[in-house]
């Protein structure tokens, strides 16, 4: 979905058991399908010190098209950069980010990837992994209003009260023999969420 919550494009995903291969026998060095959280704010901060526009992709298949009939090994391709000027490129499991402080080398490798790979052009980049990306002249805004939204929906929070403190410091916490369990389920999704809200930290505005 988009930031506005209309569906852009349905997917399905096919996990396979992959975990078998021995280090040294069957592969020398692995990859993360995933950028950090972090990588992907600097790249962010690098195009706004760049001053070029960020470019989205989707990969139709995160993995290779085709049936295939024997082994394969894929290893990192190297960077395409000329002298004069550069091409950042993020992947994210099959979303792949891009900006180039030439606009032909964004073209470029826009058509060299949809060539080469089942992958459609998303335009600008305004939505990625629940950040809310705004592209302006003076700089880069980013937020995650949407993404708070659905939590709070999600775990029925919407007509809840705020308070800077939610209770009683002083409170002394006993058991509850009497009261009922915790659905574990439940609770450790709203932590895995909130973790993943305070970790990404928007909110903020990357200015020239």
């Amino acid at each position: 979905m988009n930031e506005e919550g209309s569906v852009v494009r349905n997917k399905a995903r096919l996990v396979a058991k992959g975990y078998c291969q021995e280090e040294g026998i069957d592969f020398d060095e692995t990859f993360a399908p995933v950028a950090r959280l972090e990588a992907i704010r600097m790249f962010l901060a690098n195009a706004v010190h760049k001053n070029f526009i960020v470019y989205q992709m989707d990969v139709k298949s995160a993995f290779l098209n085709g049936l295939l009939e024997e082994e394969v090994y894929v290893e990192q391709p190297p960077g395409i950069q000329d002298s004069k000027s550069i091409l950042l490129v993020q992947i994210y499991v099959e979303d792949i980010i891009f900006g180039s402080t030439n606009k032909e080398l964004c073209d470029k490798f826009s058509n060299l990837m949809q060539n080469k790979f089942e992958m459609s052009m998303m335009g600008e980049l305004t939505f990625f992994l629940g950040l809310q990306v705004k592209q302006l002249k003076d700089g880069t805004f980013i937020s995650q209003t949407k993404y708070t939204r659905d939590l709070m929906k999600k775990f029925g929070m919407e007509e809840k009260s705020f308070v800077k403190i939610p209770m009683n410091t002083s409170v002394k916490m006993d058991m509850d023999a009497d009261g009922k369990p915790v659905d574990q389920t439940r609770y450790k999704a709203l932590i895995g969420s909130l973790l993943y809200l305070t970790n990404s930290k928007c909110g903020h505005h990357l200015s020239l």
